[in-house]
C-alpha cells in the first residue's frame, strides 16, 4: 500500500488557497504601488534639491564677485534704499538692512551686478598726465599747456602706446602678451576707470555722514583695435557725476575728451596721499538677474544676463540658471559690510 494518499484537494482547500494567493497578490501589488510612488517623488525631491542647490551655489558664486558694485551702481532695493550703499566707517543705526525679492509678485524682476571680466588681470593704475601732451618750451617761466592726446597717448618714455603698454603688449612676460592679445580679440570691452580716493560731497544743499563717500568713475566701451573709449551708462544704473560737483558728468559719448568726457575725469583725479593723481582700472562684466515669471510655479524662470560692449545691449544669449522656484531673496544685512546673502525659495512661498 502506498504511503501517499490519493485524495485530492477539496474545494474548500482550493478556494481558501485562492483567497489567499489572491490576498498576497494584492499586497504585493499595493506594497510595489506604494514603493514606486515613494521612489519616484523621492527621485522628484532630489532632483528639486540639487537643482535648488545648483541654483544656489551658482547665484552666490556670482555675487561673491559681485564687489565693484558697491557705491558704484545705483539700484534700489524692495524700500527704496540704494542697495549698493556701503559706509564701511559708519555705524548704522536704522534702515541698515538691503534686501531685493525677484518674483512673480514682486516690484523688482532684475538684479544688476557688476564683476571683474576673466582673463583681464586685476586693476592697472593710470598715470592721468599720459593721456596729454605739453603744448610749450619745457622752461619754469613759461606756463605750460596741455592738449588731449587720448587714453593711449604715446608719451610712456619709449615711443610705446600708453594704454596697450598697460595692458600688456610690449611685456616680456609671454603670459601678459597672451592676455594683451585675447582682449584685442573681444573688439570692444567694457572697462571701469575709477580714482583711487572715495570723496564725500560736503557743499550745499547739505549732506550728512549718511550719504557714503564715493569714487569718481568713467565707464566706457574700449575699441581693442583703435582703443578709443567711449562712454556709456547702461540703463542709467551708474552715477557718473562728480562726487564733488554733481553738475559735472563725465558721460560725454560724443568725444571723451569733451568738457565733460574722460579729459574731465581725469583732469580732477583727487590726489593720492597729497603727491599725485591716479586713476584705477579694470575690465568689468556687467550681468543681471531676471525674474521670468510664469503661469505655475513650476514654469518660473531665472536667467542670467550679460550687457554686450560690441551691441550696446543686453546679450540675446541668456542663460537659464534655474525654473521650478517661487523667488529669490539677495540681501545685505548691513550696509557696513559687502556681505550677501542668498535665499532660494523653493519649497514654500515666501512670506510677504
Amino acid at each position: 500500500m502506498s504511503v501517499f494518499s490519493k485524495k485530492g484537494f477539496s474545494i474548500v482547500e482550493v478556494m481558501i488557497a485562492g483567497v489567499i494567493m489572491s490576498i498576497v497578490f494584492f499586497a504585493a501589488t499595493q506594497f510595489f504601488g506604494t514603493y514606486s510612488k515613494v521612489t519616484r517623488d523621492t527621485s522628484l525631491s532630489i532632483d528639486s534639491d540639487l537643482d535648488s542647490l545648483i541654483l544656489e551655489r551658482m547665484v552666490r558664486k556670482t555675487i561673491v564677485s559681485s564687489a565693484p558694485s558697491l557705491n558704484t551702481i545705483e539700484f534700489d532695493d524692495d524700500s527704496g534704499n540704494n542697495f549698493f550703499d556701503y559706509l564701511p566707517d559708519y555705524k548704522c543705526l536704522i534702515d541698515c538692512k538691503r534686501q531685493i525679492r525677484l518674483s512673480a509678485t514682486s516690484t523688482n524682476k532684475l538684479f544688476p551686478f557688476l564683476s571683474p571680466y576673466n582673463g583681464s588681470g586685476g586693476h592697472k593704475l593710470y598715470a592721468p598726465q599720459f593721456a596729454y601732451r605739453i603744448g610749450t618750451a619745457n622752461t619754469l617761466t613759461v606756463a605750460g599747456t596741455l592738449s588731449w592726446a587720448g587714453v593711449n597717448g604715446n608719451n610712456s618714455g619709449d615711443g610705446a602706446e600708453y594704454l596697450e603698454k598697460l595692458y600688456g603688449k610690449y611685456n616680456a612676460d609671454s603670459q601678459k602678451v597672451a592676455e594683451y592679445d585675447s582682449l584685442v580679440g573681444l573688439g570692444n570691452v567694457l572697462v571701469l576707470f575709477q580714482s583711487l580716493v572715495a570723496l564725500r560731497n560736503m557743499g550745499a544743499p547739505s549732506t550728512t555722514m549718511n550719504t557714503p563717500p564715493r569714487k569718481s568713475i568713467y565707464l566706457g566701451n574700449l575699441n581693442t583695435e583703435t582703443f578709443n573709449i567711449v562712454a556709456v551708462n547702461p540703463d542709467n544704473l551708474f552715477d557718473l557725476s562728480h562726487p564733488q560737483d554733481s553738475s559735472i558728468f563725465m558721460n560725454d559719448t560724443a568725444d571723451a575728451s569733451g568738457t565733460n568726457g574722460l579729459d574731465k575725469f581725469l583732469r580732477t583725479l583727487p590726489p593720492v596721499g597729497g603727491v599725485n593723481a591716479l586713476a584705477a582700472f579694470k575690465n568689468v562684466k556687467l550681468s543681471r538677474y531676471k525674474f521670468i515669471p510664469g503661469a505655475t510655479k513650476e514654469k518660473n524662470a531665472i536667467v542670467l544676463e550679460n550687457w554686450d560692449p560690441q551691441t550696446n545691449a543686453w546679450g540675446s544669449n541668456a542663460f537659464q540658471a534655474g525654473t521650478n522656484l517661487y523667488a529669490i531673496d539677495i540681501i545685505r544685512r548691513n550696509i557696513s559690510t559687502p556681505v550677501m546673502e542668498i535665499i532660494i525659495h523653493d519649497k514654500l512661498p515666501p512670506q510677504e
